[in-house]
């Protein structure tokens, strides 16, 4: 029985079909196209809405909608097979720089089950989804924590033209949306709005806003390995690697994206001055990168305050405890990290800070308004280190 299909840009959207004008029309490339010519260099003019929800179907569909099964079957903790699937949606949801998302619900036994289908279009998200496929499949299997999406499959599906379009299936994040600062002033408290399609956008409080940077700091520490100095690499707030969900009590984070997952450095003889003197250094990296987003995600590049440091250190220091623990590391190997940290002032700081500000690209904006408020970054972080 063949599974149906029915293809959108949302849930409250018109339908789209291959009779629609959008089908034939160009796919953007980015968020920025809207309100752009079609023409224009925001389009890619080789590929059109029509040829993305074909090839998404396609895979979909491939070896009787294995992925699509084994998906759901994760997902609910029991055997599908393709009968059990009634209906598909498939409701093309973001242009990014390096996937085209989409948001997939399947209809199996009465329930709908959701999953995220990122296709790449770009030569950049060619590059890497293999590699971000498997970095979410090894820190899934090995630290087995919900702060990233499981993955299921990965393959490519065809246009109608025949072209093959690379794309893989990994778990929707219900409830979870991006944020960004948005019209930040000098000195004036970072006013950091949360996206969301289906309400109207929210503001977050001053503590929301502590909180959601801690827990993106406990994340990525917790997927470091101070033994191998891994680390996930590369992530960005402007891209919205990050989301947050505001359900519940209090708010959740989640890391959406591991694009690299690799060592920041060649440890030659991992001892425990190095092992430590690693740790800072990726403290101080993170204290900077979780600063910098563009406001509204596609505008000019912002910060948030040196105030948000010492939750930024809490998260840290909780995350490598939570991490030491997995991975079987000694149980004073956090008392030993803290105790180092503190003995680090601002001086001692300073040139940590602006060495890692060296590592950012010349042209980039964010070095140099970093590089402004260095000698403040250093202390806020030296305050921060001395009260843990």
């Amino acid at each position: 029985m063949k599974i149906p299909f029915t293809f959108g840009l949302g849930p409250h959207e018109p339908p789209v079909i291959a009779a629609s004008k959008l089908w034939a029309a160009p796919l953007p490339i980015s968020r920025r196209a809207f309100g752009m010519s079609p023409d224009s260099n925001a389009f890619d003019a080789q590929i059109t809405y029509g040829d993305y929800f074909s090839a998404a179907q396609d895979f979909l569909e491939q070896d009787r909608a294995a992925v699509l099964c084994r998906a759901v079957g994760r997902l609910a903790s029991r055997r599908v097979e393709p009968a059990d699937v009634s209906q598909v949606a498939v409701f093309l949801v973001k242009h990014g720089a390096f996937y085209h998302p989409a948001w997939i619900q399947a209809k199996v036994c009465d329930r709908w089950w959701s999953m995220v289908l990122n296709m790449a279009l770009s030569p950049s998200g060619r590059t890497i989804l293999d590699q971000e496929f498997e970095n979410l499949e090894r820190l899934h299997r090995e630290m087995t924590a919900p702060y990233w999406p499981q993955v299921f499959g990965r393959g490519s599906g065809r246009t109608p033209a025949g072209r093959r379009l690379p794309m893989f299936l990994g778990e929707w994040l219900d409830g979870f949306h991006e944020f960004h600062l948005s019209a930040v002033a000098d000195d004036a408290p970072p006013r950091v709005v949360v996206w969301n399609d289906e309400v109207e956008n929210r503001n977050l409080t001053a503590f929301q806003v502590q909180e959601l940077l801690r827990q993106a700091a406990l994340i990525l520490a917790y997927a470091y390995n101070p033994l191998t100095l891994e680390a996930i690499l590369d992530w960005h707030h402007a891209a919205g690697d990050f989301v947050v969900n505001l359900g519940g009590v209090g708010l959740s984070v989640r890391l959406i994206s591991v694009r690299r997952y690799a060592p920041m450095a060649e440890l030659e003889q991992p001892d425990v001055a190095a092992i430590l003197d690693a740790l800072l250094v990726y403290l101080v990296n993170i204290s900077l990168r979780l600063r910098v987003d563009r406001s509204d995600g596609i505008g000019h590049v912002a910060c948030y305050p040196p105030q948000v440091i010492p939750a930024i250190c809490l998260g840290y220091l909780q995350g490598i405890q939570a991490g030491a623990a997995r991975r079987g590391l000694p149980e004073d190997f956090v008392q030993t990290a803290r105790r180092f940290f503190a003995l680090h002032d601002e001086q001692l700081l300073l040139p940590m800070v602006d060495a890692v500000l060296m590592k950012y690209t010349p042209d980039d904006v964010a070095r140099h308004l970093l590089q402004t408020g260095a000698k403040t970054h250093a202390s806020a972080l030296a305050q921060a280190l001395a009260q843990l």
